[in-house]
């Protein structure tokens, strides 16, 4: 309703009412008004003065005092003048606050962020992999996030991030923890994938954690929740030198003691 509407924009709604009765008849005399308005009139002369007052509005003077309104366009300008200020205005405080707020969201997010959801982990995952320019270490422990429920080609697709970095010059290097039993096979088929796009294997029989390194700068460790009844994991991004200077050594200490992919394979025996 058109009440609703000028109340929204500042009318009374005692002057919303007089206004819309205005706007439906033309030219009236304030007892008109009054009446059709549902307006106390006790009340409607200084309701009528409040329009006029603010150019909504005019007098005819005669026999009796009449009201009329003033052309919209006209009237309505000054307060669509004074909204566009406002809104300009509000645009940017909003810019304002927020260059603030990310201010200091960056200063508290800075050198760590802590990430629960498997998919916010996945996701974080491969934007690092993206990211990745010179090096990548990491620490593949298992269970691993591709599975061996998935196809070798799916395996491959989830796989393009890390092919994308190495052939645009970035050196990839992993090491793996061996599977056993029936997962062996499908094991060897994935780490060879991974071989064939340029990745270099390591293999070993148990890592502390998994992990990936980003170019000397970034830190991923993901670590199992200590309720062994569940599989759970948490996963900390950490941006700082220091500490990823410090898991790459610990990354080379374990790369030194691991097998190679054609080592595993004769050591174990297999096809």
């Amino acid at each position: 309703m058109i009440e609703k509407k000028l109340q929204d924009n500042g009318f009374s709604k005692y002057e919303s009412q007089a206004y819309a009765i205005l706007l439906q008849n033309g030219q009236l005399a304030a007892g008109e008004i009054s009446r059709m308005a549902g307006i106390p009139q006790g009340k409607i002369y200084s309701v009528l003065d409040s329009l006029e007052k603010r150019g909504y509005c005019s007098v005819i003077l005669g026999s009796v005092k009449n009201y009329r309104l003033v052309n919209p366009q006209v009237a309505f300008n000054e307060l669509v003048n004074k909204q566009k200020a406002s809104l300009k205005e509000l645009e940017e405080l909003q810019k304002e606050l927020e260059t603030t707020f990310m201010t200091q969201e960056n200063a508290s997010t800075e050198f760590f962020q802590v990430l629960t959801s498997k998919v916010g982990q996945v996701e974080k995952f491969d934007d690092l992999i993206r990211r990745t320019e010179r090096n990548l270490f990491s620490f593949n422990k298992k269970p691993y996030a591709t599975g061996f429920t998935r196809t070798l080609d799916e395996i491959k697709e989830a796989g393009r991030p890390l092919e994308d970095i190495i052939q645009s010059g970035a050196r990839a290097q992993a090491i793996f923890e061996a599977e056993t039993g029936s997962n062996r096979k499908p094991f060897i088929d994935m780490v060879s994938y991974y071989q064939e796009i340029g990745e270099e294997i390591r293999i070993c029989e148990s890592l502390p954690l998994k992990m990936l390194l980003i170019d000397g700068i970034v830190a991923m460790v993901s670590l199992r929740s200590n309720d062994a009844s569940k599989f759970k994991l948490t996963s900390m991004v950490v941006e700082h030198t220091d500490l990823t200077n410090a898991l790459e050594e610990i990354f080379m200490l374990y790369w030194a003691k691991s097998k190679t992919l054609a080592e595993y394979i004769a050591e174990e025996k297999l096809p």
